[in-house]
């Protein structure tokens, strides 16, 4: 019996070492440029079927800075039940993407990366400096809920961190994102 939960026990720590070792892994070129191939399909799939019309599920998610970050995962919970997912699930396996799930993830991280290279680049001392401001006033509003209070803190303490103290992951995610930012740019104007 014991000779079984340890074996369980083992198997369970490789099991997660193994995952942050996946999670450590920077982005790929394949990656990134595997999401690139997939945005304009992407974008004539979702005017298709007005994929994000019908979505009226919580927003939250996809909103930089919240607890929750990850904009292709909300969307693929979206996508999943919605009758466009066979071509959906065509469009990423086809740009070479082992799963949607993969997909979704290599997405949100390429978001992340790219929005604090973003905010790094506009963003002055003077900026970093009122947004330290901010968030000490938000801290001591009496007027707002606790709740309205929490989510404003959690957006803006992220948003600072995103910028001025990235974690190791999001440095090497936003080097590996660096040479292809223009390219970035341009698929982001073309489908807002």
């Amino acid at each position: 019996m014991n000779k079984i939960a340890i074996t369980g026990l083992s198997l369970f720590a490789a099991l997660c070492m193994s995952f942050s070792v996946q999670a450590a892994t920077p982005l790929s070129r394949d990656n990134i440029e595997s999401f690139i191939a997939v945005m304009k399909p992407m974008q004539k799939l979702e005017e298709k079927y007005d994929i994000l019309e019908e979505d009226g599920s919580d927003m939250q998610s996809v909103l930089p800075g919240s607890e929750t970050f990850g904009p292709m995962t909300h969307s693929l919970k979206t996508i999943r039940t919605h009758k466009s997912f066979p071509e959906f699930a065509k469009i990423i396996d086809d740009a070479g993407f082992t799963s949607p799930d993969q997909w979704a993830n290599v997405g949100d991280r390429i978001l992340n990366a790219y929005m604090g290279l973003k905010m790094a680049a506009n963003m002055s001392p003077a900026d970093v400096e009122k947004m330290q401001e901010s968030i000490a006033e938000l801290e001591k509003n009496e007027y707002l809920s606790p709740e309205t209070k929490a989510q404003m803190l959690v957006g803006l303490k992220q948003g600072l961190a995103m910028m001025t103290n990235p974690s190791d992951q999001v440095k090497a995610d936003q080097k590996a994102l660096k040479p292809y930012m223009r390219k970035l740019e341009i698929l982001f104007e073309d489908t807002e």
